[in-house]
């Protein structure tokens, strides 16, 4: 369910998830439930999550993407948001509903979610690159980074 011939956008941090077996292994930790994906990108974790959670809430900063998501994913449960996750307010990313956060997280801002997921005590399955969990296990005795800790699993 990939986005035709679009290329990521070093500018915005974007890495696109291919591998199927992964957005199936995320997805099963949404069935039934109300689900925030950060960075929808080419729709690949999106559709599966479409198919299990009770309602889906997408978020995509690039409008390009966000324009052909919208056009081929049809489903019910779906609303699909354009802009930038951070400048989104509580109330149109109807955090009090939110069970879970599920996202593939670009290293530039994985610390900026990871604090956002801690100061909004929201449970995620986030995927993130190896250097950002090595970091974060490294600085675990420093107090801050400790908090976001118990996000992340190595």
């Amino acid at each position: 369910m990939q986005v035709p011939e679009h290329r990521p956008k070093k500018s915005l941090g974007q890495s696109f998830l291919i591998n199927e077996h992964y957005a199936e292994i995320e997805a099963a930790h949404a069935a039934g439930k109300t689900v925030l994906e950060i960075g929808a990108g080419s729709g690949m974790l999106t559709g599966k999550l479409c198919e299990v959670a009770k309602k889906v809430i997408a978020v995509e900063i690039d409008a390009t993407l966000y324009n052909e998501l919208k056009r081929r994913i049809k489903a019910d449960n779906l609303k699909l948001i354009n802009g930038d996750f951070f400048s989104i307010s509580a109330e149109d990313l109807e955090l009090k509903h939110i069970d879970i956060v599920i996202a593939n997280i670009p290293y530039s801002l994985s610390s900026k979610t990871i604090e956002f997921l801690s100061e909004n005590n929201l449970q995620a399955v986030l995927c993130l690159q190896k250097g950002v969990c090595r970091a974060y296990a490294c600085k675990a005795r420093n107090t801050q980074l400790f908090k976001a800790k118990r996000y992340v699993a190595a």
